[in-house]
């Protein structure tokens, strides 16, 4: 209790003479920094007391000190400070007992449990256990505590049920937490709260996602399964203390469960490579089931807990089939520009096919049908004209798909081309070309002269396009002219800033078979201070990319296998129309890369992205129409795809004036 009286100098002036407040400080002896502080109205004229309530005070000597101030709000001086001590009372020390570290969620059996300790040695006969949160008490013992009788320097220990702080109605949510004890003597002094001991309610893993292969999917190997793993504990630590659960439902409906550790670190992707253990027998009716949930060990010696069961996924079996191609045989002598494709299947029936072109030893195809339809056991495909050039070789193959989904590819064969040329075009010639409203020259204009073939053998113009480095059987055909009328064509799509050829052919019908001329060329340069992408379409809906030409030379397929692409139907550049009101709103953009002159799509988006990040205009353009954006970068905007080789661009396209497209240097 701190208690006293105070009196007044002017004690003529009874009415003065009161004490209207008073306070208090309290310090440990010796210090400056203040324990406790507090201000209370007097309850009498010249006396003040009251019970401390503040903070718990440990084992030691303190100092306080007392001010009033009378009815007419003068303060008096600071009393002086008054020493005192507080002996005998108990401790608790929970740092050497437990629970410490990471408990497992939900109705979780731990003892709380903490060093009872007495300068004179008397018992402790209630306690008492706190959770904080951020400093702010979650759970805690009912007032009445927790009867106990515990001799100096024992351990109190309570259970889950006596301390009321994790109930098994109602368990500690997952998260980080500070724990406390408090004990009673059996003089009846409390200790004081002990010190704050870390502690944490482990997350279970979360529901893995991204679950692979493709749900639905037949295979003719066993299928390597991965799934994203991931957990919301930072602690948890990919590979080592977060392993993940592998259930395989055999179509016989038998169930094998496999315990995984392997994840790849950097991508959080765990993986497992199914065994024949696994999948025994081939299946193309009843799939075998696949589900995967994560699994952490949240503090040594106990078991760990799983995270949600993944959305399953459904996996066949079945043997590859084996594609051969019958014609033409290997290293034949090809006298037509239009080859036909055969091929047998075995250990399959095919439902679609595929059939692809390359120059000799070349990695890549410069030309693909796509998937088409097919049946039975054998196929055939007619090349289109034009893509065959005389004395080169080039190398097939085809892949067929059967209704299961297994997918065969046949070797590659390997033959020459050699029949007679149609004549040279005459004339090609090539020029800058601006459009009205372009701020310079973005296009290429191809001019040529009249051929003589009579209408029932004319063809069509084939252009061709390459970098000046390139070899010429590199070119790529980027359109073709039916009309022998038509002596001109502009390319929007010509790739700035770098030495190109253009290239014109014609195609004759010669009988049965079509003649190509050996390319007539010309050569020239667009030089660009504006980025220009010719060709967008607004996020609403995907479309693929279609291959440039026209039926008679591509088979009219969409296929994004093509190394040629670009966005619209038949190569025509497709214009979203930004707002009529300036700045008004923006919208996705969408493009695909040309593929040319030995330089992949890697170092194409590395182009593309140094424009994004430097923030230069762009004039998106028809031969008709310009509207000036910049290109904003959407969050994290250049990752990679869910295809082998697929980089995913999400991209906003924001209207900017003239003025500031014409104002940018570069």
């Amino acid at each position: 209790t701190i208690a006293g009286t105070v009196t007044d100098a002017q004690s003529a002036a009874p009415s003065h003479d009161r004490l209207k407040l008073w306070r208090y400080e309290l310090r440990q002896q010796g210090q400056t920094d203040l324990v406790d502080q507090r201000e209370f109205a007097a309850t009498s004229a010249l006396a003040f007391s009251t019970v401390y309530d503040g903070p718990s005070l440990s084992t030691g000597n303190y100092e306080v000190r007392v001010q009033g101030t009378d009815a007419v709000g003068v303060p008096g001086a600071w009393s002086g400070w008054r020493l005192f001590t507080i002996a005998n009372l108990g401790t608790v020390d929970v740092s050497a007992s437990g629970p410490t570290g990471k408990l497992e969620s939900g109705a979780y059996s731990s003892n709380w449990t903490g060093r009872w300790t007495h300068p004179t040695a008397l018992t402790a006969t209630k306690a008492w256990v706190r959770i904080l949160s951020g400093g702010v008490v979650v759970r805690q013992t009912p007032a009445a505590g927790v009867t106990v009788s515990v001799a100096n320097n024992a351990f109190i220990s309570l259970t889950n049920t006596q301390a009321a702080v994790a109930l098994a109605a109602n368990p500690l949510p997952p998260g980080i937490y500070t724990w406390q004890m408090q004990a009673q003597a059996s003089d009846g002094s409390l200790s004081a709260w002990s010190a704050d001991v870390p502690l944490s309610v482990n997350y279970p893993p979360n529901q893995p996602s991204s679950l692979r292969p493709v749900s639905g999917t037949t295979h003719a190997t066993l299928p390597l399964i991965d799934w994203l793993l991931s957990d919301p504990d930072l602690d948890d630590v990919l590979g080592v203390g977060l392993t993940s659960m592998v259930e395989i439902t055999r179509p016989d409906t038998t169930q094998v469960t496999r315990e995984v550790a392997t994840v790849d670190p950097s991508t959080g992707r765990g993986y497992y490579q199914s065994t024949a253990a696994d999948m025994p027998v081939n299946t193309t009716t009843i799939p075998y089931q696949v589900r995967v949930r994560g699994r952490d060990v949240s503090a040594a010696g106990q078991t760990g807990e799983y995270g949600p069961w993944s959305a399953p996924i459904a996996l066949f079996l079945a043997a590859i089939p084996i594609v051969a191609i019958a014609a033409p045989i290997e290293n034949a002598v090809i006298a037509t520009s239009q080859p036909q494709i055969v091929w047998t299947v075995t250990g399959g029936t095919q439902v679609t096919s595929r059939v692809q072109l390359y120059r000799a030893g070349q990695p890549t195809p410069f030309f693909s049908s796509g998937q088409i339809a097919a049946s039975g056991s054998a196929g055939s495909y007619l090349i289109p004209a034009g893509w065959l050039k005389p004395g080169n070789l080039y190398d097939a193959d085809v892949t067929i798909w059967t209704a299961g989904g297994i997918v065969g590819t046949s070797p590659r064969r390997r033959f020459a081309v050699q029949y007679a040329d149609a004549n040279l075009v005459p004339n090609v010639t090539v020029a800058l070309y601006q459009n009205p409203r372009d701020v310079e020259p973005v296009s290429v204009a191809v001019a040529w002269g009249q051929t003589s073939y009579p209408q029932s053998q004319f063809l069509g113009y084939v252009i061709w396009r390459r970098p000046t480095a390139d070899a010429p059987e590199a070119a790529t055909p980027i359109a073709l002219i039916r009309s022998p009328g038509q002596l001109s064509w502009i390319d929007h799509h010509a790739p700035p800033n770098r030495p190109l050829v253009y290239a014109v052919t014609q195609l004759r019908r010669s009988g049965n078979d079509v003649q190509s001329s050996q390319p007539s060329e010309a050569g020239i340069e667009v030089p660009l201070e504006t980025p220009v992408i010719a060709s967008l379409e607004s996020g609403g809906s995907h479309r693929f990319p279609v291959m440039f030409l026209e039926q008679s030379l591509s088979g009219g397929f969409t296929r994004d296998e093509a190394s040629v692409e670009t966005w619209g139907s038949g190569g025509k550049p497709t214009l979203i129309r930004p707002p009529a009101g300036y700045g008004a709103r923006s919208f996705a953009l969408g493009f695909t890369l040309l593929t040319y002159g030995g330089v992949g799509v890697a170092e194409r988006m590395a182009d593309v992205k140094a424009v994004i990040e430097a923030g230069d205009p762009v004039s998106l353009r028809t031969a008709e129409e310009v509207v000036f954006c910049r290109i904003v970068p959407r969050g994290n905007y250049w990752k990679r795809g869910a295809a082998v080789g697929m980089i995913e661009v999400t991209l906003n396209l924001e209207e900017i004036a003239w003025s500031e497209a014409v104002s940018l240097a570069g």
